[in-house]
């Protein structure tokens, strides 16, 4: 029975306790998947240096565990971690400092097993570059990489995220000219995501052909996104109260983001002489399925709506439907067949 078991470190799949006994100190390393290790320390036992020795032990452990449990799912972390960045901010700062002097520059803050590992993940992921010192080839001189493509996303994202989260406040007190303000500041972020996805489909593949640091770039990427979403979210409706320029904001949205217009049925037309038909409806069925629900704010629909003088629309819930309407021949349709 143990009395006052206290949190040492936790994550989502580790924990380590320190629980006090009468007799001396269980220090145990516990995962979801499996108990790593229990280490019995008795302190009328042990001497300081013993008892240091074994910690630190322990303390490589966990960092072998930590690397074990997320490798293969985002390289170990998808975003830095507060060590990282404070032994980011250090090299920054001390450009050249050896591994053995960071460890003495955070004296207090991480002991050495850990900073060890975090450089080696730094390294790894292309963000500080480890040279050795020519008079002693022992010392090696650690430097912020500041080409890296990691490491450049990450800044990028910090300083958009504090900026455009405190725009979007202070635009949302100003109290006029609301909806033009606030379309606007949307329309900024909007482009943002249409800038990031043409650099993960074009610009970061030709940069770098290292699957994990693609992998990692993605997953940073589209994590940070998520946050910065729910924040958007949270500052257009921290208000609560009906907002007619909240309107007008979500649906100038959907039609800037809404991109399916009547060229489909040339697509489709196109699909059927190469033989991918079937991919093609596939494709379209999940894509109209998480589109219809916005297809009343489209300029797809105001096509159709004055085609159909509003009469029918109900059956549009099946994009099949585009296919059968013949629009005007003086219909600005530049792939009408």
């Amino acid at each position: 029975m143990c009395l006052n078991c206290s949190l040492v470190e936790s994550s989502t799949r580790i924990v380590v306790l320190v629980i006090p006994t009468y007799s001396g100190t269980d220090i145990v390393i516990y995962s979801d998947y499996t108990t790593i290790r229990c280490l019995y320390l008795k302190s009328e036992d042990l001497s300081k240096q013993e008892t240091s020795e074994q910690i630190e032990r322990i303390e490589r452990d966990l960092e072998k565990l930590k690397m074990t449990v997320y490798k293969g799912e985002t390289t170990e972390d998808i975003d830095l971690s507060r060590r990282e960045r404070t032994i980011l901010d250090y090299i920054r700062k001390h450009p050249g400092v050896s591994k053995q002097g960071l460890v003495d520059g955070l004296d207090g803050q991480y002991s050495r097993v850990p900073i060890y590992n975090s450089i080696r993940l730094l390294e790894r992921n292309q963000m500080i570059v480890i040279m050795r010192d020519k008079s002693n080839s022992q010392v090696h001189k650690l430097f912020v990489k500041d080409d890296s493509l990691l490491l450049t996303l990450i800044r990028d994202l910090d300083n958009f995220e504090e900026n455009y989260l405190l725009l979007l406040r202070k635009v949302q007190k100003s109290g006029s000219n609301e909806s033009t303000m606030l379309i606007a500041s949307f329309t900024i972020y909007q482009h943002l995501l249409g800038m990031y996805l043409i650099h993960t489909l074009q610009t970061w593949p030709r940069q770098t052909d290292d699957p994990i640091m693609l992998k990692r770039l993605y997953t940073t990427l589209f994590s940070r996104l998520s946050k910065i979403h729910l924040e958007i979210y949270k500052i257009h409706y921290e208000r609560g109260e009906y907002s007619s320029a909240k309107d007008l904001v979500w649906q100038d949205m959907i039609r800037k983001s809404f991109l399916i217009h009547y060229e489909i049925r040339f697509l489709y037309w196109c699909c059927n002489h190469i033989g991918a038909t079937k991919e093609f409806e596939n494709v379209m069925d999940v894509v109209w399925k998480i589109s219809y629900e916005f297809f009343p704010f489209s300029a797809l629909w105001k096509e159709v709506n004055e085609l159909k003088n509003g009469k029918e629309m109900d059956k549009f819930k099946d994009w099949r439907e585009f296919l059968k309407l013949r629009f005007p021949k003086n219909h600005k349709n530049p792939y009408s067949r």
